[in-house]
């Protein structure tokens, strides 16, 4: 005789809608991760046509609605036009990740960029990163899944497909580090207890505080050569100046004493031209 399987049994069950907006706009729910005694359900609001906006709403274990935060519209948070895809905690409890693509209508179809968001705890925004075609820009990327990695990295599925349509859409699979890198070359990163420092081929370097009272960092991702580091004041008079050597990160400048103001920091290293950025002591 077949065994017969025996069901295992909850003390809660429910089924339960929800009216969010309280008008004719259409909410759609994506994804839900379950924590100790709540649930966070992912949605998605569609006001128009040309318009989407992604949102959390918190439930207790018994699926009554604790808070409802779905109005992320802003531009860190919002798609905008475009899509959500798949939503998931981080397996160092400190916080979640997402991805989903925007899109935009482009001269001969349409253009879609993958994106990536990572979150803290309280589903604020950390960093967001964009993944797109290089020129000519003639393939879109849709991100609809992915998994967080044993080195804390992500590998996203999705899909390509030409943005005139005139090719059938492929699979397309991308993986990064931590922060949303697919190569050192192309994104150089770090990260500290409340923010990411991003280093790129044209500026591998980093100035913060910004606006700065007292003390001004300037940090190279890379420092090979050493450079040369000059604070200059809007009419091109330098106030202060200085060397970093080589194989050294960090230098740190004394700005207490300066007017309040706009400055312009010059960074020259051996060979290469110039690189500049603005300054505010405050």
């Amino acid at each position: 005789m077949d065994s017969i399987l025996t069901p295992s049994y909850s003390q809660i069950y429910f089924s339960k809608r929800y009216d969010l907006l309280q008008n004719e706009t259409p909410v759609y729910s994506h994804d839900i991760i379950q924590q100790e005694s709540t649930y966070i359900v992912f949605t998605e609001a569609v006001p128009d046509a040309g318009y989407r906006y992604f949102g959390f709403i918190l439930l207790d274990s018994l699926g009554n609605l604790i808070s409802n935060d779905i109005a992320y519209s802003d531009n860190s948070k919002g798609l905008t036009t475009g899509y959500s895809g798949s939503f998931i905690k981080t397996s160092d409890n400190a916080g979640f990740s997402m991805v989903g693509f925007a899109y935009n209508y482009v001269t001969g179809g349409r253009w879609d960029r993958g994106m990536l968001w990572r979150f803290d705890n309280n589903l604020d925004t950390l960093w967001t990163r964009t993944y797109s075609d290089v020129p000519p820009k003639d393939t879109s990327f849709l991100f609809r899944n992915f998994r967080e990695l044993p080195d804390k990295g992500y590998i996203i599925v999705g899909s390509h497909g030409l943005v005139n349509g005139s090719a059938p859409i492929r699979i397309n699979l991308h993986r990064v580090d931590s922060l949303g890198c697919e190569a050192p070359d192309q994104c150089w990163v770090g990260e500290d207890e409340i923010w990411v420092k991003t280093f790129t081929p044209e500026k591998p370097f980093i100035v913060y505080p910004n606006p700065a009272t007292d003390k001004l960092s300037v940090e190279f991702h890379i420092n090979q050569e050493g450079a040369e580091i000059e604070l200059l004041n809007l009419i091109g008079q330098s106030m202060l100046r200085s060397r970093i050597p080589p194989k050294r990160d960090i230098l740190e400048l004394n700005v207490g004493h300066l007017s309040k103001g706009l400055y312009i920091l010059k960074v020259t290293i051996s060979g290469k031209k110039p690189m500049m950025e603005k300054v505010v002591v405050q």
